[in-house]
Order: structure tokens, then sequence, then C-alpha cells
């Protein structure tokens, strides 16, 4: 589903999912449809449960969250811009051996196949399709134990073609960039780091579970001068 305008970031107002953070979205999927409920047993994202002052609850897929899980938002990007950043950080991560979920394994599998050929052929994408069905099936069944609903209240939130055929229109849109140049240190000035560069570090960052702060403030600090170990 196309998310509204009214909903997408603008800068200074923008979550790291690309919708804008002052609306309260789910972080999950990404709904604006939530709902406060108040003095609930609240299960942390350590897995250890407490009683918080005030816990929302998605309307469209029934996750449950506090405000301050807000800045490990998940939702699936509203941009290409986003979407080439996911793509590029699993990417890096198969390289580097970092995790990678099922879904975003089978991916990297298919990328790194893609780059490895001149021509992205119909058999290519053909696997590459049978790899994204098999994601989605993986999918459901993780998502419908760890939600306690059924797979078939997943199915009905998205298809598996819709569900392959986003993931194919991202792919086929941003694998190109893959291949585009980089500025290396000698074509930049000294001691200067591109916002772009350091917004890349933090969604790199973010994949390894090393998210030091909101993904505005990193770039604020890092572009001060600040390095976070």
């Amino acid at each position: 589903m196309t998310t509204p305008s009214k909903y997408v970031g603008i800068p200074g107002d923008e979550c790291q999912c690309g919708r804008r953070a002052t609306i309260r979205h789910c972080p999950l999927c990404g709904s604006s449809r939530v709902y406060a409920r108040s003095n609930r047993l609240h299960q942390m994202l350590d897995g250890t449960k407490k009683f918080v002052e005030v816990e929302f609850r998605c309307q469209a897929c029934g996750h449950l969250f506090i405000e301050e899980e807000r800045e490990f938002c998940e939702a699936p990007p509203v941009s290409a811009v986003l979407a080439k950043q996911k793509i590029q950080a699993i990417h890096e991560a198969s390289k580097t051996g970092e995790y990678l979920n099922p879904i975003e394994a089978k991916i990297a599998v298919e990328i790194n196949k893609l780059l490895k050929s001149p021509t992205h052929s119909e058999e290519m994408r053909q696997k590459l399709i049978t790899q994204l069905r098999g994601a989605y099936s993986d999918m459901v069944l993780t998502e419908s134990a760890r939600l306690n609903i059924t797979p078939e209240e997943i199915r009905s939130k998205e298809s598996m073609d819709s569900f392959v055929n986003r993931h194919l229109a991202e792919l086929e849109q941003q694998i190109e960039t893959l291949h585009a140049p980089v500025q290396t240190d000698d074509e930049a000035p000294a001691n200067v780091i591109s916002e772009q560069a350091i917004r890349k570090e933090w969604v790199l960052l973010k994949f390894k579970g090393r998210i030091p702060c909101p993904i505005e403030e990193y770039v604020e600090r890092r572009l001060k001068g600040e390095v976070f170990s």
C-alpha cells in the first residue's frame, strides 16, 4: 500500500524508515493506526518484561511497542533512498560475515549472483523469484509465531505475489547503484566526511545492532567530528 504523502518524512522530521518521526507509527509495519494502553506488562527488546506506563498497539499488525523502541524502527522503507541503503547494507553485511536473518540471507545470495553476472538474465530473475517465495514462507511462519497469530492473518496483510513484486522492484531499481563509483578519501577534502557516508555508517551499525543514537543526532555529532567506537 502506498504511504500518503503527509506521512512521508521531511528534512528535520524523518524516522529512519522514511516516515515522519513526529507522526507515531508502528516500528514493525509502519502503520499510523496505533492506540495507547496504560499500565501494561511489556516485553522489552532484550526479552525481559516490565510494567510500563504507556504501551502502544498497532491496529494493522498487532505489534506492541513503547515510545523508546521507536528509534529502532524496522518498518519497510518508503523511499528509494532508504531501499537502496537497505540493499547496500545487506550486501556489505554478507561480505563481512555479519548476521543476516533468513530473508536477508537469501536476498544477499541473489544479489551476489546478480553482481557477478554482466546481464540480469531471465533465468537469474526466476531464481530470485523462487528465493523470495521461500523467504515469504519463512517470514509468514516466523511472524505468526512471534505475534502469536495464525499464518492466514499474516498472509492477509501482504500476499506472496505482493511481497515478491515489492522486493523485486527494490532490487531492480537499486542493484545498479552498488556499481556506482564511491568517493575515496583522496578525493574528499582532508578530515571531512560527507553526510551521505555518515548515514551509510549509521545503517551498517543498525544492522550490526550497535546504534549509538537516532540517525539525525548521529549525523550531527559525526559532522562535528565526534567518533563513535
